[in-house]
């Protein structure tokens, strides 16, 4: 049976689905057997009206056994059949140009923004011809992993209050004196974020984060080496390897020793300073590295946000990717990540910068309402 879709036409807000279950295909409508049930339940917890969203599916028909990959041939083919469900999807989405797409599962994410992985999206902001896009998770997969049920509550709170927000300044290749003009601007204010990328047992660079006088916030990447050829990557199954040989040749210094002796001081005066230093994961990895590789020692490292989070969220992830899916409206930055690349692995570097700050910043606030 064709199942239809649900909603007003002029709603601020599309939930998409993959197919109609076994009671979606007799009741002619979405989300009605169990999965639906708690996906309304979800969306009055976030403040949304389920009757006020546009709901549809990318397939209107059940497929057998409620399997969708029947509309995939070999090797992840789609079939013309859901070539046409993505091409009707998208046509309804400009139609309408609700505010904001709730893609509900790893399909819809696929359909829309031609994106895998539901796991490394959901939370962030995607677009689709000007139209935002949200993922989450399938309120099926929330019935089987129940622990992703606050996740997906926190998703459609997003969605329903937030937009995509600009990226803050960034200063990814900067000369001697950018590096000292930022920290010269930054160092007398509350505090500053920092972050390092290392290859081997060197540390790549080091990056800062922080908001000026007028609480403009902007982030630096200071680089220590760069590599002259993209062949230092040695791809692999699951990642992307980075690794010194004769291929790729030593890394070379991104600063004559000069100049390298001078912005050594510089990151030295911050961590002096007696500033407010966070960071992730910083206490048992970032602060020991530097200490090693260069005699840093933080004066003040007054917060470490992964240790925070767990502290206080110990059975939600804890990793910089998933704070900024909670904390920030900043797209996904990290997967796409080319490692081979200097460029992207410094710009990636300062908005770990930027992350940490805002993350800092919100599991601090959150810690003092904590009643021990």
């Amino acid at each position: 049976m064709y199942c239809k879709d649900s909603g007003p036409a002029n709603a601020e807000i599309m939930l998409v689905g993959e197919a109609p279950g076994a009671e979606e295909e007799k009741a002619g409508v979405p989300f009605v057997g169990q999965a639906g049930k708690l996906l309304k339940h979800l969306l009055e917890h976030s403040g949304i009206n389920y009757n006020d969203c546009y709901v549809t599916n990318i397939m209107p028909t059940r497929p057998p056994n409620n399997k969708f990959s029947c509309f995939y041939e070999k090797k992840n083919k789609p079939t013309k059949e859901l070539e046409e469900g993505w091409q009707k999807l998208r046509e309804k989405v400009l139609t309408i140009r609700p505010k904001v797409v709730v893609t509900l599962g790893a399909e819809p994410l696929k359909a829309l923004c031609n994106k895998d992985k539901i796991s490394h999206y959901r939370g962030t902001w995607l677009s689709v011809d000007g139209v935002n896009v949200l993922p989450t998770y399938h309120p099926a997969y929330v019935l089987r992993q129940y622990s992703s049920h606050v996740i997906v509550e926190l998703d459609l709170q997003k969605a329903l209050n937030n937009t995509p927000a600009p990226i803050p300044p960034l200063i990814i290749q900067p000369s001697v004196q950018q590096v000292v003009s930022w920290i010269d601007k930054h160092i007398n204010t509350k505090r500053v974020s920092f972050d390092i990328e290392i290859v081997g047992r060197q540390t790549r660079c080091i990056g800062f984060a922080g908001r000026d006088e007028i609480d403009s916030l902007s982030a630096i990447c200071i680089p220590l080496i760069r590599f002259s050829s993209s062949t230092m990557a040695k791809p692999s199954r699951k990642k992307t390897l980075v690794k010194l040989s004769t291929t790729s040749g030593e890394p070379n210094r991104y600063w004559s020793k000069g100049d390298e002796k001078i912005v050594l001081s510089e990151i030295d005066r911050v961590f002096k300073s007696g500033i407010e230093v966070v960071g992730h994961n910083s206490v048992s990895f970032d602060e020991p590295i530097l200490n090693k590789e260069f005699g840093f020692v933080i004066k003040n490292h007054y917060l470490d946000t992964m240790n925070c989070w767990h502290n206080l969220y110990p059975e939600l992830p804890n990793g910089l990717d998933f704070l900024c899916s909670v904390y920030t409206d900043l797209p996904n930055y990290w997967t796409e990540k080319n490692t081979s690349s200097d460029k992207s692995e410094w710009e990636y570097n300062a908005l770990d910068c930027v992350v940490t700050l805002i993350a800092s910043e919100k599991v601090e606030e959150e810690s003092k309402e904590v009643v021990v």
